[in-house]
């Protein structure tokens, strides 16, 4: 029995050790598909991030989930009732849930300066990071030519303590949009995750 945990303790070093080595988020979306898939589709960017700004209540909206109102909902477009008592009108639900997928966005997180669209949730396979876009009011930190293989750097935390690495793609008066990539539990906007929607 000592030897199996022992055997167990050195497996999980081992895949720590492994794991630790390898680029954060080694099985990501590449810049240059989430490029062009953004030039191909940039207005209905505009359009997304314009609806999800204009509604002051709305907090994430993901595939099947939603916080509103400081509310976690797992909702299910079957059940228009549901999402009338989330606070949501059922037609902007199904809205948002055809402009996630058109897009093919995991979901959108809203914060004080900054809205996420993001395409690769954290996960055990890439390390619990993340990517995706991202659509900054104030000028971003710690900017690369390249996101693609990024390791993690202290130089590139956050107030939060969490990895953040940002590429622009346009810029303009009202702000940057570009991609980006996160590692850790607080999403680049400051947010706190909520475990149910950020995990799979």
């Amino acid at each position: 029995m000592k030897c199996n945990l022992k055997g167990a303790i050195l497996g999980l070093l081992a895949c720590a050790l492994f794991l630790n080595a390898c680029p954060a988020g080694w099985s990501h979306t590449s810049d240059a598909a989430l490029e062009r898939i953004f030039r191909a589709h940039a207005a209905e960017f505009e359009a997304l991030l314009a609806d999800v700004q204009a509604d002051p209540q709305l907090t994430t909206v993901q595939r099947g989930s939603l916080v509103y109102k400081g509310r976690l909902m797992n909702l299910h477009a079957s059940d228009p009732a549901e999402i009338e008592r989330a606070g949501l009108p059922k037609e902007r639900w199904m809205s948002y849930q055809k402009q996630l997928g058109d897009l093919g966005l995991y979901g959108v997180m809203k914060g004080n300066r900054t809205v996420e669209f993001r395409v690769d949730p954290g996960s055990l396979y890439n390390g619990d990071s993340y990517k995706g876009y991202e659509y900054i009011s104030t000028p971003p930190q710690h900017v690369r030519a390249s996101l693609d293989g990024y390791r993690t750097s202290d130089e590139d935390k956050n107030e939060y303590g969490d990895w953040v690495v940002y590429k622009p793609l346009k810029d303009d008066a009202a702000g940057v949009l570009g991609i980006f990539h996160g590692h850790g539990w607080f999403s680049s906007n400051g947010n706190a995750p909520v475990p149910s929607l950020e995990r799979k």
